[in-house]
């Protein structure tokens, strides 16, 4: 635990000097969480190629052609039409290699996310 250390000036009111160098704590505080929220960006934007080959567990199960599927919907189909009910919204997660540099064909790997938020 790290504590900080207040020297004081025993010429000058030690209530002030307190609540000076709790202001600055605070404001200090405040500004760290500032730069925190600045540098977190999230991409919301997905990638696609004009081929995608979705592979589970390392086996071609579909081929999308259609850059507008999103990959929620591709996780849908997973689910309802080629039967991995085990792909749930919150835990799937996408990985997308690209197999050529004009980034037109990737393949899609589908998996899971196990690890633990904390």
């Amino acid at each position: 635990m790290k504590q900080e250390v207040l020297m004081l000036n025993l010429f000058e009111p030690v209530e002030e000097q307190i609540r000076k160098f709790e202001e600055e704590k605070s404001k200090s505080k405040e500004e760290n969480k500032k730069e925190i929220k600045k540098e977190i960006k999230i991409n919301t934007e997905e990638e696609t190629a004009d081929v995608r080959i979705v592979k589970v567990y390392g086996n071609e199960v579909l081929v999308i052609r259609d850059r507008n599927i999103k990959n929620e919907e591709i996780r849908r189909m997973l689910v309802e039409q080629y039967g991995y009910p085990e792909f749930t919204k919150e835990e799937t997660v996408f990985k997308l290699i690209y197999t050529n540099k004009e980034k037109t064909e990737a393949i899609l790997n589908v998996g899971f996310n196990f690890q633990k938020k904390g």
